[in-house]
């Protein structure tokens, strides 16, 4: 319980250092919010991308080492808490003043602030647990986690997204090194907290203060937020950035001070630097944006609009262009492993890289999403059928009472807010629809949504049966958000408060259908069993518990050129042996889980070399491990 205290205590550090750190560089850009949370905000925001970039380097000057980033850190903070106590003197933070509003907060508020704790709470039982998302478990966390143990960042060919910005895992990099790497969820868990802030800051302006949390409560109700409240993919933490883009955006529009359109792009770059290159829809979303009310609002020539809004993109690839970069220097593609037909992609043939843009594509739907009957469907789909998109649950609230939005006049900012979700969706849409990557905008719609409910249940028409009926709906949702976050994170309660076994529980949750990861047990049995130093060839893409170097052996067959070779024994014996691999791991029983018939054979010839020529080590009803020995006879022809 204390290495937890300890671990929260950090990401605390954490943020302190950089939103304070914000704060100057906001001052150094003479900007200055219209409010006092928002302009902490916004510190937070920026200054959370700039210490992720102080990893990045570390790690590309293969210093990552952990005295230079507690060096960093001590650093960070100092400058943070100056920033801070600059921030208090100048008066912009009005202590006593936020006391005395507090105290005089109506039930319904404290009520919802009550109900905000508790999921919060929920949540951070979860994130300050072991490790156990899907993603996390292939490279989210697991990338981090080989950096960090060789000090630098450098090339994985088995991680094939790893080459993606990774922004998000830059600055999860500071509590992981210094502290558990449950860290990297927290980092998630507070950085969805200051997005529902956020929302709630928005929605406070133009409704009653207790909307306004309805509106951020009814956000943090989404599955999706819930669930990855308490793990450590970015979605949560590039909604933040991406929010508060849009919130510089406004700024703009209410102030006219160009400086806030250079804040928008560096935020959006930094929202593109946390997500698969798929996220530059956000910097393209702004930019339209720009170019549109610079030309229709500030009366600006369409070309002088047009170069204001590129202009932003500009700023926001600038801020994400050191990852094309590093990826550039690393493969030789700065976009690598996508669009392999315009530069490639190191370690993979031809035949595989069809098979990735093709047949597996047609396997998991991708690209379905832009026939006509999708596209028309898909505001249903994502709201009432979101596993046809593979999402969480966004419940009918938001499709039930966006509809209003025709009947009831909308003040500016709330309908600015619409109109930014409405140019975020269809770019979002093409590129990746998955609710996770809609974060913002479904926060903003969530802010809208609160907005609709408190005129329509004032309405002098409605009768109170339909207060009534407005008021349970929100309730039940309210209801079913508990529910969600309790199904997937009460798990985590007695493993973090002590009270129950950590591993005997790690096993157990790894195992059930939203993981599906059956291989803990032994994970911990080869730690204790394998001599250090050994790198294993894994017939799984999730070696995160694993103590030791892997690669998934798939690799072997994305980078054989005369695929017919993998069923020759010898010479997949001599490829193993010359990628270093010292075991290797495989189910008990064929799989033949891909449709790319190279890495089936492969497969194959690997279950004929173990028992045969490879002794088996280690036999379990879920794996078989063998370690890896030169055959007789000499090296193949």
């Amino acid at each position: 319980m204390i290495a937890r205290l300890y671990d929260l205590a950090l990401v605390w550090g954490l943020f302190v250092a950089a939103s304070g750190c914000g704060l100057w560089a906001l001052e150094g850009l003479r900007l200055r919010a219209s409010g006092r949370i928002r302009h902490a905000l916004f510190a937070g925001g920026l200054g959370l991308g700039l210490l992720g970039y102080v990893t990045f380097v570390l790690g590309l000057a293969a210093v990552l080492r952990r005295e230079v980033i507690a060096g960093a850190f001590l650093l960070g903070l100092v400058m943070g808490l100056a920033g801070w106590w600059r921030f208090w003197r100048a008066g912009r933070v009005e202590g006593k003043e936020a006391w005395r509003r507090l105290r005089r907060r109506s039930w319904p508020e404290g009520a919802l602030l009550a109900f905000l704790g508790v999921l919060a709470g929920i949540n951070l039982l979860a994130a300050l647990a072991p490790v156990i998302g899907v993603d996390e478990l292939i490279y989210r966390v697991a990338a981090a986690d080989l950096y960090l143990r060789h000090e630098r960042l450098y090339y994985l060919p088995s991680m094939w997204l790893h080459q993606q910005p990774q922004q998000v895992q830059m600055i999860q990099l500071w509590g992981m090194s210094l502290g558990s790497h449950s860290t990297a969820q927290v980092v998630q868990w507070g950085m969805g907290l200051l997005l529902v802030v956020a929302l709630v800051d928005l929605g406070r302006r133009d409704m009653p203060l207790v909307w306004a949390l309805l509106a951020g409560a009814i956000f943090y109700c989404y599955s999706d937020v819930l669930v990855l409240s308490g793990r450590a993919s970015p979605d949560l933490a590039n909604g933040l950035f991406l929010l508060l883009a849009v919130l510089a955006w406004l700024e703009w529009l209410e102030t006219g001070v160009g400086r806030w359109l250079v804040l928008a792009g560096v935020l959006a770059g930094l929202f593109a630097a946390g997500a698969r290159l798929q996220g530059a829809y956000g910097a393209v979303s702004l930019a339209i944006l720009v170019v549109v009310y610079g030309w229709r609002r500030r009366g600006w020539r369409f070309s002088s609009a047009l170069a204001r809004g590129l202009g932003v993109g500009f700023v926001a690839f600038l801020a994400v262009a050191p990852w094309y970069v590093k990826s550039y220097v690393q493969t030789g593609s700065p976009t690598w492993p996508l669009l392999m037909g315009v530069f490639g992609a190191r370690d993979w043939t031809p035949d595989a890289q069809a098979y990735v843009l093709g047949i597996q594509g047609e396997e998991r739907g991708v690209g379905q999403w832009l026939s006509p009957g999708r596209m028309v469907t898909a505001p249903w789909d994502l709201v009432m059928a979101p596993e046809r998109f593979h999402s969480g649950v966004m419940g009918p609230l938001i499709l039930a009472t966006l509809p209003f939005a025709f009947l009831i006049r909308l003040p500016q900012r709330v309908g600015w807010a619409l109109a930014a979700s409405a140019v975020l969706a269809p770019l979002w849409y093409v590129s990746y629809p998955r609710l996770r990557a809609y974060v913002a905008g479904v926060g903003l719609l969530s802010v809208v949504v609160g907005y609709l409910l408190w005129r329509i249940f004032h309405a002098v028409i409605l009768p109170a049966w339909g207060r009534a009926a407005i008021l349970g709906f929100v309730l039940a949702w309210l209801l079913l958000g508990v529910g969600v976050a309790w199904r997937f994170h009460g798990w985590a309660a007695p493993v973090v408060l002590g009270w129950a076994e950590e591993a005997r529980s790690l096993s157990a949750r790894l195992a059930q259908p939203d993981v599906h990861f059956f291989w803990y047990d032994d994970y911990q049995a080869l730690n204790a069993r394998l001599p250090a130093g050994s790198r294993l060839l894994l017939y799984d893409s999730r070696g995160y518990y694993l103590r030791y170097d892997y690669d998934r052996y798939d690799l072997l067959a994305k980078r054989e050129t005369r695929p017919e070779r993998l069923r020759d024994p010898r010479y997949v014996a001599e490829q193993v042996q010359r990628l270093g691999s010292n075991y290797v791991v495989l189910w008990p029983e064929p799989r033949h889980s891909t449709a790319y018939e190279p890495s089936n054979w492969l497969e194959d010839t690997l279950r004929g070399l173990c028992g045969a020529h490879w002794p088996i080590i280690y036999r379990s009803a879920s794996m078989i491990v063998c370690e890896v020995r030169p055959l007789p006879g000499g090296a193949a022809p």
